[in-house]
């Protein structure tokens, strides 16, 4: 996928940041790794750069949300978006999630294994 960039003078504020990338086409996410917790998920985003900073913003539309999990752990059954994004081809990846109950999380480093689906731990 190739990242458009985005010029900002300075540091882009939310608003500003979505502004614009509510001017890009939306991608769609049809990609559900766990089918048994399936419902239906409109989804879809839109991914830029400023030349330091990635800007990504979802679109999502459900008919419920669900944030039952206490802790990490089980957040795979509740409500969340998970960005996996690779700057070579070493195998490693970085994995952002956004979780109904938690927010954004910090972005983790993953080792990419063979065989492997991408999925963080």
């Amino acid at each position: 996928m190739e990242v458009p960039f985005v010029p900002f003078g300075d540091k882009p504020t939310p608003v500003a940041a979505g502004t614009q990338l509510d001017l890009l086409p939306a991608v769609p996410i049809a990609c559900n790794p766990w089918p048994q917790y399936a419902h239906k998920v409109q989804a879809a985003f839109t991914l830029a750069h400023s030349g330091d900073a990635l800007l990504l913003k979802y679109y999502i539309s459900e008919s419920h949300v669900t944030a039952a999990a206490a802790q990490n752990g089980d957040i795979h059954k509740d409500s969340c978006v998970e960005l996996f994004i690779a700057f070579g081809e070493d195998g490693n990846y970085y994995n952002r999630s956004l979780i109904a109950w938690a927010g954004l999380k910090p972005a983790t480093a993953v080792t990419g294994k063979r065989g492997r689906p991408y999925r963080a731990r």
